[in-house]
């Protein structure tokens, strides 16, 4: 966790930008992509696209999870203020690839992730985002590493992430 948040300090210390940098990092929590750091692309000013990894054995101590995850915005509309923020709503389709190790089983999941957010625009470089979706989770393999049975993942569960986008 130390090792995602020097890299989002030094990444917004360091990067010089101007408002029309279509290139980004990005770094947040979700529920399936654990704490990620990645890097997207902004075609224009709706539509953008990126890749983010995510690691996360804080929630519980004795099960692990990595993530990859593929992602496309498509902002719906924007909502402009007198001040310089913006709210922008849009909808958002995540491919998560995961997999989950514990005392039990080890997990290689696929999840599809509809999803609406809303964006806030903190500043001419930075936004924060907010979205919820479903997730339809695939189980591409499993391993058990004992003979005891302690369950399935859900078919469908709830997906919720928390970003910060910083243009460079």
């Amino acid at each position: 966790m130390r090792f995602f948040a020097l890299i989002l300090v030094f990444v917004s210390i360091s990067a010089k930008s101007q408002d029309s940098s279509k290139v980004y990092v990005r770094g947040g929590y979700g529920f399936y992509e654990g704490i990620n750091l990645g890097a997207g692309y902004n075609f224009n000013k709706i539509c953008s696209t990126g890749i983010m990894f995510g690691y996360d054995n804080f929630s519980t101590k004795d099960q692990e999870t990595y993530a990859v995850t593929l992602y496309f915005n498509y902002a719906v509309f924007y909502i402009r203020k007198k001040t310089c923020n913006k709210l922008r709503y849009y909808i958002n389709g995540k491919t998560i690839f995961w997999q989950l190790t514990d005392d039990y089983y080890k997990w290689r999941v696929l999840s599809l992730v509809p999803s609406a957010g809303c964006g806030f625009v903190i500043s001419g470089r930075m936004e924060l985002l907010l979205d919820l979706g479903p997730s339809f989770n695939v189980v591409l393999q499993n391993e058990r590493k004992t003979f005891k049975e302690v369950g399935w993942p859900y078919h469908v569960m709830p997906n919720a992430s928390i970003s910060l986008n910083i243009r460079i």
